[in-house]
């Protein structure tokens, strides 16, 4: 995805709501290895923002799991972090392509 300022590239970090977390790990095929608790996800999730990935800035991607699990359903994707990448992209795609030129 490009930054709309500067059309430099930038990292898409998905941003999960705690309340809808434990629904995160019962439909995440992957959700064993991944995090304790909201809490650490969290505390990581805010570090990757500050710093970015290899000098790329982040961006939070809000989400909603339910129109995670929908999108995955419709696309034919099991829940995974390979889905929730492309999930995220997808939203920035459209969310961009609402804001326009």
């Amino acid at each position: 995805m490009k930054s709309d300022e500067k059309n430099e590239p930038i990292i898409g970090i998905a941003w999960w709501r705690r309340d809808q977390w434990e629904r995160l790990l019962e439909i995440s095929e992957d959700a064993g290895g991944q995090y304790d608790n909201y809490d650490d996800w969290l505390a990581d999730a805010q570090k990757t923002l500050a710093g970015g990935a290899n000098g790329i800035p982040g961006q939070k991607v809000d989400l909603d799991v339910e129109e995670l699990l929908a999108w995955c359903t419709d696309k034919g994707l099991r829940v995974n972090g390979q889905a929730r990448a492309q999930y995220v992209v997808e939203v920035m795609r459209l969310r961009d392509s609402a804001l326009g030129p």
